[in-house]
Order: C-alpha cells, then structure tokens, then sequence
C-alpha cells in the first residue's frame, strides 16, 4: 500500500470514528449540535423560537436555517450536519489548490498548525469547517470577477446568519471596489432571511426574537461578562476576558483554571484591552488596503486571513476550537514552514495545558500571527522580495 492509499484509509477511518462519536454524543444530549437541534425543533412543533440558553448566542435566524435538519430524529440530523461539515472539509484542500494555486504540498504547514483542532469541532456538532469552506469560495468568487461579487454576497449574509463573525468577510469587497454588485446579493439574502424568519415564527415573534437577541448581544462584552461571571473558565480565550483573567483585580468563584499574574484595577485592563483592539484594527486595515492597490490572488488570501484573525481577536467568547480559523492565516503564511510546524507543535502542547489556555496562548498568536502577515506584505512591498526568500 502506498503512502498516499494509507493515508486515505487512515483519513476515512477517522472521519467513520468521529461521524459516529458525534452521533452518539449527540443523541445522549452532550455536545453542542442536541441544542441545536432542540431549538429547531422546537420552533417547527411551537412556532415559536427557542430562547434556551445553548444558543441564546446565535441569531434567530440560525434556528430557521437549521430547520430542515428538525425534521428528522436528533441521531440522523447529528450525522447530516457531521456529512455536511466532513465534505467542506474534504473539499477545502482542492479549493485552495484550484482556486489560489496553492499546492496540496505547500498546504501542509497551515494543515498542522489547524489540523489539532479539526476533532474537537467535528465532535462537538460545530460548523466552522462549513464557514471556512463557503468564505473562501466566497472570497474566490469576489477576487474572480465582479458578476460573482453577488453569488458571494449572497453567501456571506447567510454564513453571518449562522454564526454572525461571518459578515466581518464583507469588509473585502467594501474596500476592493466590489462593494455595488456584492450588496445586491447582500439585499437579497437579507430579505430572504427576513422572510424566512416571519414565515416561520410569524411577525411578532420574529420582532421579539430579534430584539431579545440584541438586547442580549450587549451583555456579552468582556466588562459584562466579568460582572456577571458569564464564560470566563480557562478555555474561552476572548481577548478581554483573557486580559481581566490574567491581569485583572478581581475575585470570582467561578473562574475555572485561573492564572494570575497581576491584580491591577479592571479599568487599566480595558485601557489595554481597546488599545489592541485599535492595533488589531489599523494592521487588518493595512492589510486589507494594500489589495485594493495590489489585487493579486496572494494580497487577496491575506485579506481574508487578516479579517479571519481579527474576528478571532474582536470576539468576546473564543473556545479553544475557534482557532481553526487560523488556516487561512498559515496559507499566508506558507513560506515560514519552520517556523508554522514548530507553532503547530507550541498550540498542540498548549491545548493539552489549562494554563496555557487560561494565559491566552492561542489569543495572543493570533494577534502574532496578524503581525507577521502585515511584516511580510511590508518586505514584499520594499523591493521585489519571492516567497521563497521570505
């Protein structure tokens, strides 16, 4: 058997171990998928929306788009959405390979650095291998050509209509001169949205609904969730939250896996915890800009690498198993294959350790990732500098 055969052995088999882990997890009620299921069905036998507490997070109109999926038993739906997620997965590879012209080979280093964390989402029912797939289509269908820019629109509000973060992807054609096309399809998937949501739950529901999730959208900033002692446990690495854990002074009985190295007074917290969100910021927008004048397929992927890790950076809750939106990042990054192993191997070590997550390990390589991106654009923009040599 060859390396390539038994790897694709290999790979089935796992794929077959984790469908079935997260089928029966699921249908035992203990991941997150079960919550996910239970408000779609409740909405199709109640018409009305769930407000339970496992997706008070997520907009109401993803209960509407998880519709379908209450159809059917909670153990069949679990192994559709699992199928669903497998084959993005599966198909991102060649997606980057075809659309960016990037090597099966030359992927490998970003692969590690996010492969690790792969089963956690799969198991858990979560959909970030279905985002990653359907933004990088729709960020390759914006850079193609202008007739696209509405298909990709389309598909970016219906992304954000899942998981919200998605809608940061609009900032590309915003500042990339497409932003006129991509928001017809914008308006169109708003509308049908919009319609969905009153056609299944009906207009006053749909309104309330909507304006209980705002409402409570605003209690989930860092400040808020300290006050309330809402998700500060080790494994949510939000900046803020990471911050105040670290270095904030102040007591709480339910902060699990805390390591403190300072106590000073919350409001210096925020001040530094503003001041990275504005650095954030400005590099993002640095990057993002530099594609407007260069506009190859290379300034592209760092776009959308540079708006994946600051929706990571901007997020007031960041479980571990978010940070596979690094991939796009280690794409950028392809070139430092040394330095990418050798942090895929630093995530892994971290990942195991509470300690290191209740620091803040993956925030803060997000925010290092960030900068190395824009550093490498700079070197490039210098002089005529190849990858290679980077």
């Amino acid at each position: 058997m060859n390396a390539r055969r038994f790897f694709l052995v290999a790979l089935g088999a796992f794929l077959i171990w984790m469908g079935t882990l997260a089928v029966v997890i699921a249908s035992k009620g203990d991941n997150d998928f079960d919550g996910f299921h239970r408000a779609a069905t409740y909405l199709l036998t109640e018409g009305q929306l769930s407000s339970a507490r496992d997706i008070e997070r997520y907009p109401p109109t993803f209960q509407v788009l998880m519709l379908p999926l209450a159809l059917v038993p909670v153990g069949v739906a679990a192994g559709l959405w699992f199928a669903l997620n497998a084959a993005c997965l599966l198909a991102l590879p060649r997606l980057f390979e075809r659309s960016m012209g990037i090597p099966l080979r030359a992927q490998l280093p970003a692969w590690l650095l996010a492969g690790p964390l792969i089963p956690v989402n799969l198991q858990l029912g979560q959909s970030a291998p279905l985002l990653i797939f359907a933004s990088a289509w729709s960020i390759e269908r914006l850079r193609r050509s202008t007739a696209g820019s509405a298909l990709a629109g389309f598909v970016l509000v219906l992304l954000g209509a899942l998981k919200v973060l998605p809608f940061a992807f609009l900032a590309l054609p915003t500042l990339l001169r497409r932003i006129r096309v991509t928001w017809i399809g914008v308006t169109l998937a708003l509308f049908a949205c919009g319609g969905l949501l009153v056609l299944a739950a009906g207009r006053d529901e749909a309104r309330a609904s909507c304006e209980r999730w705002i409402e409570d959208v605003h209690t989930q900033s860092p400040w808020n969730l300290v006050q309330s002692e809402r998700s500060l446990r080790y494994a949510n690495q939000g900046l803020g939250v990471t911050l105040a854990r670290t270095f904030g002074d102040f007591e709480s009985n339910r902060v699990k896996g805390r390591v403190e190295l300072l106590h000073l007074p919350l409001r210096f917290v925020w001040g530094a915890y503003f001041v990275l969100l504005a650095v954030t910021g400005l590099l993002t927008l640095k990057i993002v800009l530099h594609a407007r004048r260069g506009g190859d397929m290379e300034d592209w992927l760092r776009g959308y690498a540079a708006i994946s890790l600051a929706m990571l950076m901007v997020s007031p809750i960041v479980w571990t198993h978010y940070f596979l939106w690094w991939l796009p990042a280690g794409l950028a990054l392809r070139h430092k294959e040394r330095a990418l192993m050798i942090l895929a191997a630093c995530s892994l070590l971290a990942t195991a350790l509470p300690a290191a997550r209740s620091l803040g390990f993956h925030i803060f390589t997000t925010l290092c990732l960030l900068v190395a991106i824009e550093r490498t654009q700079a070197a490039e923009a210098r002089g005529p500098v190849s990858l290679a040599a980077c």
